[in-house]
């Protein structure tokens, strides 16, 4: 009897540990989002271009990936994690400019931690095989 208490309470505490981190995932794929926005407003409003277009182009490969950070799928997480490399490599490039380094490295850090997120909850959370069916 003890060890079915045992099982319930672990399977309820992986399940909140879980939710808690498809949150977390979710909460900084839009914060990812509203910090590229916020940057290319700064920037087009500084310089007097048009932000729409460099905003729909920035968010177009990260928008594909939108289905995927909803539902917590495995697949799409582990392709979005890819994509989501090449921004990060692009904030650190960015990073290397003087008037842009404090945004960079915010930058950075979100994308870091929506790796590390995404990371986390793929390795921990693997999916269950299904049964064999032929044998």
């Amino acid at each position: 009897m003890s060890s079915s208490s045992v099982v319930s309470t672990n399977n309820s505490e992986t399940l909140k540990s879980s939710l808690w981190l498809q949150r977390t995932i979710l909460y900084l794929y839009l914060l990812y989002l509203a910090l590229l926005g916020t940057w290319v407003m700064i920037e087009a409003q500084a310089s007097g271009y048009r932000a729409l277009p460099i905003i729909f182009l920035q968010w177009t490969p990260l928008l594909i990936f939108a289905p995927s950070v909803w539902t917590s799928n495995r697949k799409g997480l582990v392709y979005f994690s890819f994509v989501l490399l090449l921004y990060f490599c692009f904030s650190v490039t960015n990073g290397f400019d003087p008037e842009a380094r404090t945004f960079a490295i915010v930058e950075s850090s979100v994308a870091i931690a929506l790796f590390s997120a995404i990371v986390y909850y793929i390795r921990l959370y693997p999916v269950i095989p299904a049964k064999d069916t032929y044998s």
